[in-house]
Order: C-alpha cells, then sequence, then structure tokens
C-alpha cells in the first residue's frame, strides 16, 4: 500500500481508535521500563523494545498522516537523525536524498502537531528516567550492584533512547543526555557507577537527591498551566473550570487530555506569549 493511500485510510478512522491506542501505549511503556531482563534474555528484551518504539513511531503517522514509521522511529530515537532534521529545516541545508526528504517532512509534521500530543508523550517518557536509574543503580544488601554489568548496560541503552525521545519531544527544551557505564579496569571492578554526561560531554551529578528531584520532575507538568500563564478569557466556562481544577490540583493536565482533548487543545492555545 502506497503513503498516499495509507493516509486516506488513518484519516477515516474515529480519533477515538487513536486516543485508546495512545492509553493502550503508556501503559505498554510502564511495563517495559520495568520489563525484567537477565543475561539469557537480554536479546528477547531488545527484540520487545524494538518493537515498542516502532509502536510510538507509528502513532506519530496516525496522528500526523505523514511518512513512515521507521523515519518517525530515526526522528525520535537517533540524535544523528533528530540532528539532520532539525538541520534540514532551518533551512541552512538543502535534502541530498529520499531519506533526506523524509527527515525533513516528519520535522515539519512534528511541529505542526498539537501540543497536547507533544506534552502527554514527553511527561510520559519524563516518568520512565528515574525509574531506570534506579534500577541501573540498584544495589544489593552487600553494597554490590543488583544487576550483572551486561544486564546494566542494555539499560543503559534503553535510558539513553528515553533520553533522546523526552529530548525530541520537547523540541530541544530539554537538553539530550547520554548514559553509560565506564569500561572495566584491570583490577578494578567491572561493574561501575553509573555516569550521565550533558551535550558538551560534562558528567552530571548523580546521587539519591538527584534521583528524588527526578522523580519529582517526571511528575510535574511538563508546562506551567495557571491563570497568569493562559489567557482565561479565551476559554468556554467548561475549559476555564478544567483550568482551575488542574491548578488545585484535582486533576492532571495529562488526564483531561485523555478524557476531553478538545478541552486540552484549548487550554494550551490560550497561553500567553505562544
Amino acid at each position: 500500500m502506497d503513503e498516499k493511500k495509507a493516509a486516506t485510510l488513518r484519516s477515516a478512522l474515529p480519533a477515538a481508535f487513536f486516543d485508546a491506542d495512545a492509553k493502550l501505549a503508556h501503559e505498554r511503556r510502564l511495563e517495559i521500563t520495568n520489563l525484567q531482563i537477565t543475561a539469557q534474555t537480554i536479546d528477547r528484551a531488545n527484540e520487545r523494545l524494538d518493537a515498542f518504539r516502532m509502536g510510538v513511531a507509528s502513532r506519530w503517522v496516525n496522528k500526523t498522516n505523514v511518512g513512515l514509521p521507521e523515519t518517525w522511529q530515526l526522528f525520535l530515537y537517533s540524535k544523528d537523525a533528530n540532528d539532520r532534521a532539525k538541520l534540514l529545516q532551518s533551512r541552512a541545508d538543502v535534502p541530498e536524498n529520499e531519506s533526506d526528504i523524509s527527515l525533513l517532512e516528519v520535522a515539519d509534521a512534528f511541529a505542526r502537531a498539537k501540543d497536547a500530543d507533544k506534552i502527554i508523550e514527553q511527561a510520559a517518557a519524563n516518568r520512565q528516567i528515574p525509574i531506570l536509574i534506579e534500577r541501573i543503580e540498584k544495589r544489593d544488601s552487600g553494597g554490590n550492584y543488583a544487576l550483572e554489568r551486561s544486564v546494566r548496560v542494555a539499560l543503559v541503552e534503553q535510558l539513553n533512547f528515553v533520553y533522546m525521545e523526552a529530548s525530541a519531544l520537547s523540541e530541544g527544551r530539554l537538553p539530550f543526555r547520554k548514559a553509560e557505564i565506564p569500561a572495566a579496569g584491570r583490577f578494578f571492578g567491572k561493574n561501575k557507577a553509573l555516569v550521565v554526561l550533558d551535550e558538551s560531554g560534562q558528567e552530571i551529578e548523580q546521587s539519591a537527591r538527584r534521583l528524588e528531584e527526578l522523580r519529582e520532575q517526571a511528575t510535574q507538568a511538563p508546562l506551567e498551566l495557571n491563570l497568569e500563564t493562559v489567557d482565561a478569557s479565551r476559554l468556554s466556562p467548561i475549559t476555564r473550570r478544567n483550568l482551575i481544577k488542574i491548578m488545585n490540583g484535582e486533576g492532571t493536565f495529562e488526564e483531561l487530555q485523555a478524557f476531553d482533548p478538545a478541552s486540552a487543545q484549548m487550554i494550551l492555545d490560550a497561553r500567553r506569549g505562544r
């Protein structure tokens, strides 16, 4: 089936179908984050992770009616491809081949996509980060790492994909991070502590306090929504009440987007200075 015909079929499907699919995908994201991996099951776990990422990419195809899942997967999870897409989008360079053209189409489609879709996906990715770090750094009662080095390395690879996705979804507002476990030395233990680097290659401190900060950030909305940041005069009475509920902690923006996406989008469209 060619891309034009596929897009026509997707546009004919009810939006509720994709909303339900998105909810299921968020549940799968949590399952993937807590996937139990052993040295013997790393390959199978990686296959499940690849399938999950392809599912995320397919959902963006459904949301935008643009591109193929493989191109979206590159855009979301490959820093080189994402950087290339941004360069092409800025018109600082021109497409050199079909791959460049496809990347540019996806980048433009992502820029046009609803803010609500980006925010919900980013919030879901952010929640994965502290969970994965905690699993990688977990120690037993003797102070040794609970997981073998090979398993920890597999989890670090998963963490790096999440770092990339979160940065892409934030459109660069969230800086890219890279995690690694240093190579084993000849005279010291093979299972070394996790290291997280910023975009300049500088190490970011990892501590219990830092992990707690990440947990707190993961429970917060990716943007501040209140009467100072949102022009309430542009909201319907029902949406205005929804905003006040979010401000009072009676619900979350993610819940509103799931149950009333039109109201969630109205709030985003009414933000000041956007």
